[in-house]
């Protein structure tokens, strides 16, 4: 059975006295992510805990207010700031005890955490949960803003949710007119309706791949990407065909013209591209990541409720006796970033997306 409770225990002991979360307790992952963070405190909303959800999302605020500095020289005219860097972007990682950026060699700028942050505090706004507290809060809307403005979000590259390979990706544009969408109906921030129908436009030139750029690695496939299903949940960005159309490709698979037939779907998990080097196994299958909490998210939403238990039970059938959902499979065994917190944040909503009665046979 779900144990809900243990899932969620596991999750809360990665939190740390900041308020801030850590992705996994192993050595390299000792870190907040502002991605998995955000996840794991939306998981909150789901389980009716409003004070921890709302002290999660405001850590975010902080971090922004922390390092306003960059917000601020970004939208600077570029005879004013001179050349800019990768390292004058928002970062994605930090010290999760001051909320300092980890200034290690890292693909930093990734702006779905943006177009995340943002979509989730429009939606709590909507929700009538408010998350800005003061005009200081207000303004980091505003500097967030400018700042996709200035970083042209729509046709520059960026490194994506995996923080990898430098080129265009849908899943992250896609994010940011998102978040840029519900800032604007909610009345949070103003702004040009250019900014969002330039990123709409870039975003269904790029569909249905995650990319149609030529990534640096030959061997990495980016038509399809696991990434892709967030743009079904939470951004809610794309068509009821588009969306089927990703799933399809994911779960069953598709032909391309160089590489031949991809399904991203694996005994273990999901991989996250074809080609992912990232915990290769000895046959040379990619990590298998669990990703299936994910699609019964989506398939409740849909209210295919028969596919939304199936896939919630292909995931949790792989939970530890402890209770630990890991990030992914390597050789048929969980690899050592075990518990992963944000993949125990998408169980809990997923599990609290499916009816009472569905729930007692889990």
């Amino acid at each position: 059975m779900f144990d809900k409770e243990l899932i969620l225990e596991k999750m809360e002991s990665l939190k740390q006295q900041s308020g801030a979360f850590i992705a996994s307790s192993t050595t390299d992952y000792q870190a907040m992510w502002i991605r998995d963070h955000l996840y794991m405190a939306f998981s909150y909303y789901y389980l009716g805990m409003y004070d921890k959800l709302i002290e999660g999302v405001q850590v975010i605020f902080d971090v922004f207010h922390k390092h306003r500095y960059k917000l601020e020289k970004i939208i600077q005219p570029r005879n004013h700031c001179g050349q800019l860097t990768i390292k004058d972007l928002i970062h994605a990682k930090y010290c999760a005890h001051n909320l300092e950026e980890m200034n290690t060699e890292w693909g930093h700028h990734q702006l779905d955490e943006i177009g995340l942050f943002l979509h989730i505090v429009a939606d709590l706004d909507f929700k009538n949960i408010k998350v800005v507290r003061n005009k200081n809060d207000e303004e980091i809307i505003h500097l967030l803003v400018f700042y996709l403005l200035n970083v042209r979000y729509w046709e520059e590259p960026d490194f994506g949710m995996w923080e990898e390979c430098y080129i265009r990706h849908s899943s992250s544009i896609g994010a940011v007119v998102g978040g840029l969408s519900y800032i604007k109906r909610r009345g949070l921030a103003t702004m040009p309706d250019e900014l969002i129908a330039l990123g709409k436009n870039a975003l269904y030139k790029i569909l249905p791949c995650e990319s149609r750029d030529i990534c640096a690695k030959s061997h990495h496939s980016h038509d399809c990407d696991a990434a892709q299903l967030f743009l079904i949940w939470p951004f809610n960005i794309v068509d009821n065909q588009t969306a089927d159309l990703i799933l399809h490709r994911i779960i069953e698979g598709h032909l391309t013209e160089q590489n031949g037939f991809h399904r991203l779907v694996q005994p273990f998990g999901i991989n996250r591209y074809w080609g992912d080097d990232y915990y290769r196994d000895k046959s040379g299958v990619s990590a298998q990541w669990q990703w299936e909490f994910l699609i019964s998210i989506i398939y409740s939403n849909k209210k295919q409720y028969e596919l939304a238990v199936k896939w919630f039970k292909t995931g949790a059938n792989r939970i530890t006796a402890a209770g630990c959902i890991t990030e992914a499979f390597i050789d048929g065994k969980p690899n050592n970033h075990t518990p992963l917190g944000w993949m125990h944040a998408l169980a809990l909503i997923a599990f609290s997306k499916l009816p009472n009665d569905l729930r007692k046979n889990i």
